[in-house]
């Protein structure tokens, strides 16, 4: 597991307690599509959006590709991902 999924997923877990609602996605493109589905998507979305660090700072705070997270969102929801507050 990568470094990166590997932070996502921690702090993912560590914020799962903090609301008092969960936060769901729905796929309105296809409303069977289930956990697994979002994951893929998610990472390959993910992968598309990944960029080289430009600056000395972003160079300094990433130890490899920086993930331009408004790409990913715009990549779920071009596949129909949509939050969905259950």
């Amino acid at each position: 597991m990568s470094r990166l999924r590997f932070a996502l997923l921690a702090a993912s877990l560590a914020l799962a307690g903090c609301g008092s609602h969960e936060v769901h996605y729905q796929n309105t493109n296809d409303p069977t599509s289930g956990q697994a589905q979002f994951d893929r998507d998610q990472y390959d979305c993910e992968r598309q959006s990944e960029r080289l660090p430009l600056t000395d700072a972003e160079r300094a705070a990433a130890s490899s590709m920086i993930i331009d997270q408004a790409k990913v969102d715009a990549c779920m929801a071009d596949l129909g991902w949509r939050r969905s507050e259950k």
